[in-house]
């Protein structure tokens, strides 16, 4: 009886001592600010055209900086595009200033290979797929980029795959509107 009374007190004193531990942990761990940092938020809640571009970017390079398929499919800098060093994908933000709020087109194009890493490059730009925010999402053939000024300017010239943040049967217009039909804004240019 003496013995199990030992075994207890040694083991609720080894409790004790990693509780104490595990509680007097660093002062600044998981404590809020509460000052917004976007890079670390939604990118899409920049109002400012300028700014969603840059944090778009962050987010963009972040995803594929943390993803070890993407990291590995691409260079550090995703527009490292030298003979020896070449990535296998990169990507271009274009912005587009539009009466229905700012928004940027995301271009990306190269190879992958596999499912998974297809399914991580959606995963990381899907949460921005939206309107004001990275609206319409497009694949490209390689050497498409960068694009010309035309092409950013109509985008009607380039031909990619799109992905825009429309829902079935509407479609993305160049107004930044989703529409059943952009007929007749492409008419009146």
């Amino acid at each position: 009886m003496r013995k199990q009374a030992i075994t207890i007190s040694l083991l609720i004193f080894a409790l004790t001592i990693t509780f104490l531990i595990m509680s007097c942990g660093r002062a600044d761990q998981n404590q809020n600010t509460g000052v917004s940092n976007t890079t670390r938020g939604d990118p899409c809640d920049e109002t400012d055209i300028d700014k969603l571009e840059e944090a778009l970017r962050k987010a963009i390079n972040k995803g594929i900086k943390d993803d070890n398929d993407l990291s590995n499919h691409n260079a550090v800098n995703h527009n490292a595009n030298t003979e020896q060093h070449k990535p296998y994908f990169k990507y271009e933000l274009v912005k587009v200033p539009g009466a229905y709020g700012n928004s940027v087109y995301v271009y990306f194009e190269g190879r992958i290979s596999g499912k998974d890493v297809m399914e991580d490059v959606v995963k990381v730009v899907e949460k921005y797929v939206k309107k004001k925010c990275a609206f319409r999402v497009f694949f490209v053939p390689e050497g498409s980029l960068p694009l010309s000024e035309e092409q950013q300017k109509d985008v009607r010239l380039i031909k990619a795959f799109e992905w825009s943040g429309c829902q079935f049967p509407m479609v993305a217009c160049p107004d930044g509107e989703c529409r059943e039909s952009c007929d007749n804004l492409l008419n009146n240019e």
